[in-house]
């Protein structure tokens, strides 16, 4: 489910997860979807571990050692 159109106007960004691969956490996110999700509710204790921040990626992606 993505946020509204007018919620993304309001400067309601989406929420990126990882770690999905069992069906507690999946029905987690389901549940939190439910409630009210992006710009409704705020993401559940539970399931702050599994927010992924894509700037954060990208700062680890450069200070990572070159393959060789």
């Amino acid at each position: 489910m993505r946020p509204s159109l007018s919620a993304r106007a309001d400067g309601v960004r989406p929420v990126l997860f990882g770690g999905l691969l069992s069906d507690e956490v999946t029905g987690q996110v389901v549940a939190w979807v439910a409630a009210g999700g992006p710009g409704g509710v705020a993401v559940p204790a539970e399931l702050a571990s599994n927010v992924l921040d894509p700037a954060k990626r990208e700062d680890e992606d450069l200070d990572a050692e070159p393959a060789s």
